[in-house]
């Protein structure tokens, strides 16, 4: 559902950057190169759908699901990476979309 409109789909392609998993938690990655002002929810709401789907099934057992948006620009000689984790109050509606927590890290040559 997105707002009160529920809409069916069905065949729906969907591209994973990077999946992790670590201590029972799955992470979905979508990277994107500059900082864009806003981003498309779906790219990481299918994947996270499909982890989760899979969750249900029993196919994996895992005890959250993340997904993390990381955007990376360089500046200056070096790279700025940032973070941000998120998650869906409703695992069924892409509008649940909520901020976890986000991060700015520097990588610079030694």
């Amino acid at each position: 559902m997105v707002g009160k409109e529920k809409l069916k789909v069905t065949k729906v392609q969907m591209e994973i950057d990077l999946t992790t998993e670590h201590l029972g938690a799955v992470t979905v990655f979508e990277g994107k190169n500059n900082f864009p002002e806003d981003f498309a929810v779906y790219q990481l709401f299918h994947p996270f759908l499909y982890f989760h789907q899979m969750k249900l099934s029993g196919e994996i057992d895992v005890n959250e699901i993340n997904c993390c948006y990381l955007t990376r620009k360089k500046i200056a000689g070096f790279s700025v990476i940032r973070l941000h984790l998120y998650g869906f109050e409703d695992p069924s509606r892409l509008d649940s979309l909520f901020l976890k927590k986000c991060a700015e890290y520097k990588l610079v040559p030694r």
